[in-house]
């Protein structure tokens, strides 16, 4: 059985925001857990150096990082950034 939830958090701020001051994002890095995404963290590109972002939420749990590499040299783009979560009642 599927339980929907409204989304937690706030609206605007800049709790976010790694500037924009880059070409273009490289790669993704998503950590989860039993608990649902702990963090997620940006690579960037800039004049040909990759600059790594902060870390936007819990970093000293245990998880499983999954990294997504975006080949900007190939055209790929990051549009968007979804999450769906399913929590099982035993």
């Amino acid at each position: 059985m599927a339980l929907n939830v409204e989304a937690k958090g706030g609206n605007g701020g800049k709790q976010w925001d790694d500037g924009f001051n880059y070409e273009c994002v490289t790669k993704l890095h998503v950590r989860g857990g039993r608990e649902g995404i702990q963090f997620i963290k940006f690579e960037y590109v800039k004049a040909g150096e990759t600059t790594v972002g902060l870390i936007h939420g819990v970093s000293d749990r245990c998880g499983l990082t999954q990294t997504f590499e975006i080949n900007h040299l190939e055209k790929e783009h990051l549009i968007s950034v979804g999450v769906t979560a399913m929590n099982r009642l035993v």
